[in-house]
């Protein structure tokens, strides 16, 4: 008797570009983005997100990361929010990815926004400095629920990056309710950085808990996550990336730019070089998704082999190295 497999879903989570807006000039950063970055319509944002899910490609539980640029500078990211809700399966996680950082014009929506309990999933706060921390705070006050993420290049930038979360604790005067939570957290992010100075690319991955004004302490999440090496824009050498379409974590992740151009990986680090398999405001493309994404990843195996190129490894970017037959 033959066994019924259960529905495959090529899409487990998506990185909406809504904005390409940012003011923060990080120093790493692989996107196009600056104080004259254009933003993403709400009504653009809601054709992608139909067209995905109407051509059956979405996990029922995917994530839809909203991001940029800075999404808190979108003008119109409550009615992005708003649309998302609307149209996503119940099962369906909406996350914020942010600095906290925001225009105090846009301050009224950005309130309405925390202020809305159980709307998202989680929110990824990129911490740039204590500002950054402090938003993070408001947050779980708010009772929403958050990760604090912060990025380094290399030993010594884990090394600084930690110094910086227990700066940054100490600096919004929460150290002694912090040290009464957590007691053995020092000691425990010290032996996780000991055993992460054997490779330049590991994630730490660690839990503390704070009390807030509520005074009954809530899990929270904290990473510190390696910078993508192969795209540092100033004073460090690139070098060679694994593509995530090979990657087990990422290889169901695609990144929607403001345009609507899809790429099949998680965050195309050279959006100006990498191929867009199609865009998500052209449903028949996505009807055709499932075998375009197979064939791509033969045709890309298939280049690297003849390249003597380790297979999955990006090498700034696959545009115009190969073709996909028509």
């Amino acid at each position: 008797m033959k066994m019924e497999t259960p529905h495959s879903y090529p899409i487990d989570r998506v990185l909406f570009e809504t904005t390409e807006f940012c003011e923060n000039q990080c120093y790493f950063c692989y996107g196009s983005y600056g104080p004259e970055g254009e933003h993403m319509p709400p009504d653009r944002f809601s054709l992608y997100l139909r067209n995905l899910i109407e051509a059956d490609l979405l996990d029922p539980r995917s994530l839809l990361i909203l991001f940029g640029g800075e999404f808190l500078n979108h003008p119109q990211c409550l009615e992005i929010c708003r649309a998302a809700t609307e149209l996503k399966k119940a099962s369906m996680h909406l996350v914020i990815i942010t600095s906290g950082k925001f225009r105090e014009e846009f301050r009224e929506q950005v309130e309405t926004l925390i202020d809305r309990r159980g709307l998202f999933h989680h929110w990824e706060v990129s911490i740039k400095d204590v500002e950054s921390f402090k938003f993070g705070l408001r947050l779980l006050d708010k009772g929403q629920d958050a990760l604090f993420r912060y990025d380094y290049l290399n030993p010594t930038g884990l090394k600084k990056s930690i110094e910086n979360f227990f700066l940054h604790v100490k600096s919004c005067g929460i150290w002694k309710a912090f040290k009464s939570s957590n007691p053995a957290f020092e000691k425990e992010l010290r032996y996780a950085r000991k055993n992460a100075s054997s490779s330049p690319d590991t994630v730490i991955i660690q839990e503390f808990f704070y009390s807030g004004g509520s005074g009954n302490p809530r899990s929270v999440g904290l990473t510190f996550s390696p910078l993508d090496r192969s795209v540092m824009r100033k004073g460090e050498t690139k070098t060679e990336a694994k593509c995530s379409l090979f990657h087990s974590q990422y290889q169901k992740a695609i990144h929607v730019t403001r345009d609507g151009d899809l790429y099949p990986c998680h965050l195309p680090r050279f959006k100006k070089k990498c191929e867009p398999l199609g865009n998500a405001a052209d449903l028949g493309f996505l009807r055709r998704y499932r075998s375009r994404i197979q064939e791509f990843k033969d045709a890309l195996s298939e280049w690297q082999e003849a390249q003597h190129t380790g297979r999955g490894i990006c090498i700034e970017g696959c545009r115009g190295k190969f073709y996909l037959k028509s």
